[in-house]
């Protein structure tokens, strides 16, 4: 991902994350089917695994969600205010700025990733690249 994107998509993010977080900070709620997955992954990998929630955004929610269900889970987000909100809403979380497409974590310190809505904010021609910066 260039910086040109990287950039918009930080100033994208920075500008509407109070809005985003008024509306979906509690989307988990009337979503049982999605804390059926996240609750499945987590036992999947059992407590105390080491997990990256890729663009947690100001909710936090699902870095959360993970937390609770007993795995170490860092949340990262490319926007500063993102992050700023993040920590108020949960203020127990480990959550960064970060670029996922830049990962700042040593090579196999990670026995899980999240990016539930993350993708679709990248082009596709960057999709190769940055699975594998995930692994």
């Amino acid at each position: 991902m260039g910086s040109d994107h990287a950039a918009a998509i930080t100033a994208y993010w920075d500008d509407i994350a109070p809005v985003y977080l008024a509306m979906f900070r509690d989307e988990l709620d009337t979503k049982p089917g999605d804390v059926a997955r996240l609750d499945a992954f987590a036992r999947s990998l059992g407590a105390g695994a080491y997990v990256c929630d890729l663009g947690c955004g100001p909710c936090a929610h699902i870095t959360w969600r993970l937390a609770q269900a007993g795995l170490k889970v860092t949340g990262i987000d490319i926007s500063p205010v993102c992050i700023d909100l993040a920590r108020g809403e949960h203020p127990s979380l480990d959550v960064r700025v970060m670029n996922a497409a830049d990962l700042d974590f040593a090579d196999s310190s990670q026995d899980g990733l999240v990016a539930w809505y993350l993708i679709r904010y990248f082009p596709r021609a960057a999709w190769p690249g940055l699975v594998a910066e995930f692994a």
